[in-house]
């Protein structure tokens, strides 16, 4: 198992240079309904964030790595108030059934087994009857995978930091508490470097029984 400081301290330093990391466009197609509270899991440098802000309730954005929200507290990532947190996704500091949309994109793959469980137990605990959750991940088609150290099967440390690879299966079972709603994997082809490479994320909604 990786110790909890030095998978902090990892981050802190993926996070200590140029901002926003993630410079891709946000997420706009997560609908949120008319005064819904949402959280977002691993918020990093906010590019989901700025997808969710200005829409519903409330936004909460959660990190364990405070140079990520320290970015975040310093730039503008949209309309609404949003509360930034620091915490651990697998003991969330939140009362049960307390938000109607739980987001985590690029999240769970950075979480090692037992870790992925009970960060899965817990984002079904702190969202409400009927509410949803919205999860991407990377993918094993990724070009990615492979790269760094091998630490399990289709799990790989580089720099300090765990990535894992899902399949559709394998995500949809880590939240067999909740109802699914879609799962698929997206494959698209970019070029790198003059060759054409696959990059890849399974993506899955679900929703909590009334």
């Amino acid at each position: 198992m990786i110790p909890k400081d030095a998978k902090i301290a990892a981050w802190d330093r993926m996070y200590d240079g140029e901002h926003p990391r993630w410079r891709g466009p946000a997420v706009h197609d997560l609908a949120v309904p008319a005064g819904a509270r949402a959280l977002e899991l691993g918020c990093g440098d906010g590019k989901t964030l700025r997808g969710l802000a200005g829409k519903g309730h409330g936004t909460v954005a959660l990190d364990f790595s405070r140079k990520a929200l320290i970015s975040l507290g310093r730039r503008s990532i949209g309309e609404g108030e949003v509360l930034l947190v620091q915490g651990d996704g697998a003991a969330l500091p939140f009362a049960s059934e307390s938000f109607q949309l739980v987001v985590a994109h690029h999240f769970f793959e950075h979480l090692e087994a037992e870790e992925m469980r009970s960060s899965a137990s817990e984002a079904a605990r702190v969202l409400s009857p009927g509410g949803r959750l919205s999860v991407r991940s990377f993918a094993r088609q990724d070009l990615r995978e492979g790269r760094g150290e091998k630490v399990g099967p289709s799990s790989f440390l580089r720099e300090g930091i765990l990535y894992h690879y899902f399949g559709e299966d394998e995500l949809v079972d880590l939240f067999c508490g909740l109802s699914l709603d879609s799962v698929r994997t997206e494959v698209t082809t970019k070029r790198f470097a003059g060759e054409l490479k696959s990059r890849a994320v399974v993506q899955a909604q679900f929703h909590k029984v009334l």
